[in-house]
């Protein structure tokens, strides 16, 4: 980008790359772009690489991602429910049990999730919690 095109590239420029890196199956040249890039990664990054670990059931890199966004965001519920679906994808049982503790012990809940329906040309909301 800079040397073609003269653009310095932005969290989201890096973010966009660890995502396809990431859908591509690359996880560990993710690993590497996000351990290189010029700027200290963000959340958002560390999410990309997070989601990806999850579709390839890769546990090591799911484990140090989400490690790497608690750490900033010790209450962000998202990463913990992340996390634990992966557990439970590969039948970790004892994984989901330390998570949910570890949110149970830093006070971190799960907000429920919405979504708008249209029921007979009139729109609801519903929440519901997994």
């Amino acid at each position: 980008m800079r040397k073609s095109y003269g653009i310095e590239p932005q969290l989201e420029h890096c973010g966009c790359v660890l995502d396809l890196y990431g859908h591509a199956g690359r996880l560990d040249e993710a690993l590497n772009f996000i351990n290189n890039m010029p700027m200290k990664p963000h959340a958002g990054a560390w999410g990309a690489l997070l989601n990806a670990s999850r579709i390839y059931k890769n546990m090591e890199i799911a484990e140090l991602a989400s490690r790497k966004i608690v750490e900033p965001e010790a209450k962000n519920h998202g990463t913990y429910v992340l996390l634990c679906n992966i557990y439970a994808d590969s039948k970790l049982w004892d994984g989901v049990s330390n998570v949910r503790l570890t949110m149970k012990a830093k006070g971190v809940r799960k907000l429920p999730g919405c979504s708008v329906l249209e029921v007979d040309g009139r729109r609801r909301q519903v929440s519901f919690s997994i």
